[in-house]
């Protein structure tokens, strides 16, 4: 299972809005920061069908900044509490050695880590947490798609918002993570 991301940008970094198409190119998502062009980011995303309608909505708890962690709640619609946690992680050591945030994805028991790599093939892999073995990628190709997303966890592919939504976390992170290196 496959995604390409698409980002609609003020500038080189901006995004205010994010297009996710499946693997056939047909539009299954799109994704509106809630803080666009505001001072301080809320990290705030209201996740929508093709046709507009709200279908999830994802927001960031305050930040510990002795660890530089922030976790953020995937809240589905017509639910009360949230659905699937992601949860970044950024100690001082790996800011100081220039490596990229970890993110832990949780779907209930099950835990996946993505690992991020600023210079390898992949920009994130995904792994389970359990045994580490290598579920899915995030990629970040040269053309077409600002990101690509796959999975072949049959957990992961059930949830395909979540997936993106992490994206989409990772993206919003990234000006923080150029401004910090």
């Amino acid at each position: 299972m496959g995604y390409g991301i698409h980002k609609l940008t003020f500038s080189a970094e901006e995004a205010y809005r994010y297009q996710i198409y499946n693997g056939t190119g047909r539009l299954r998502y799109q994704a509106e920061r809630l803080d666009a062009r505001l001072p301080l980011p809320t990290y705030r995303v209201r996740f929508l069908d093709p046709a507009g309608s709200a279908i999830a909505q994802l927001s960031a708890l305050e930040e510990n900044p002795w660890i530089f962690e922030r976790t953020y709640l995937l809240r589905m619609a017509g639910t009360t509490g949230p659905d699937y946690v992601i949860r970044r992680e950024w100690p001082f050591v790996d800011e100081a050695l220039l490596r990229l945030p970890h993110y832990y994805v949780e779907l209930g028991p099950r835990i996946y880590l993505a690992h991020g790599s600023r210079y390898g093939q992949h920009f994130y892999s995904i792994h389970r947490l359990q045994d580490g073995a290598v579920v899915g990628e995030i990629l970040r190709p040269t053309s077409g798609y600002h990101y690509w997303i796959e999975t072949e966890a049959p957990v992961l592919q059930q949830a395909p918002l979540l997936l993106v939504a992490l994206v989409v976390v990772i993206d919003m992170e990234w000006e923080m993570v150029l401004e910090r290196a």
